[in-house]
């Protein structure tokens, strides 16, 4: 009887450490977030996300941008930049007015956009009207009110070659770009840090470097 409840112990022992050994195995072969998303997303689908961060460094005043390095670092009229390009026309008419002419967008819908694309931003609208953009604000600073939304097209995603994909870590991609534009002897790097949450990518950082051609 000892001798039986003696090898059923060492079985169970024995049970117990080849499922601690699989389990081991199964989480070194487990994809992270990063690579996960890297396999499932198209060439198309990261050109459409740097032209999205491109949107935020097309300011008329500023055009010749390095990007960011944080989402932090971006002002709110860098944010309302990308909104009025990318914002779908449909949304917009929910809030157009026809008593006025001019579009009523509560600044929850801006910072509801926004949350798609970043983690972490600060979007101040009133910053806005000193920027000298067509916007006025209502109900204690919570709706912009304009005539339109006339955004600055990006208009890159025709001349962008992705040239190398990297992963930065569990939860961060990099991917790089290449702009040029037919008629100019340069070209233009475009290097984009995504994080991924939950699968969903987010503008993390971006860095634009202008290099002439040898040719």
């Amino acid at each position: 009887m000892l001798r039986e409840q003696h090898i059923f112990r060492k079985s169970l022992c024995l049970i117990l450490i080849l499922n601690l050994i699989l389990l081991s195995v199964g989480c070194k072969n487990t994809s992270s977030d990063a690579v996960t998303y890297l396999e499932q997303t198209s060439e198309e689908q990261l050109i459409h996300l740097m032209e999205l961060a491109a949107c935020t460094q097309i300011h008329p005043a500023n055009s010749c941008r390095k990007g960011f390095s944080s989402p932090t670092d971006l002002s709110s009229a860098d944010l309302y930049n990308l909104f009025e390009v990318n914002v779908e026309q449909s949304t917009l008419n929910q809030y157009y007015r026809e008593d006025d002419e001019q579009y009523h967008i509560p600044v929850n819908t801006v910072t509801a956009f926004l949350e798609n694309y970043f983690l972490d931003f600060q979007f101040d609208p009133v910053s806005l009207i000193s920027d000298g953009r067509n916007i006025t604000l209502e109900e204690n600073d919570t709706v912009l009110v304009t005539s339109g939304i006339v955004g600055f097209p990006a208009n890159i995603a025709d001349f962008l070659t992705i040239e190398k994909t990297e992963i930065l870590s569990s939860d961060f991609v990099s991917v790089t770009a290449v702009y040029q534009w037919p008629e100019d002897p340069s070209f233009v790097y475009y290097t984009l840090s995504l994080q991924i949450k939950n699968g969903h990518p987010y503008l993390n950082k971006l860095t634009i470097e202008r290099q002439r051609s040898s040719f």
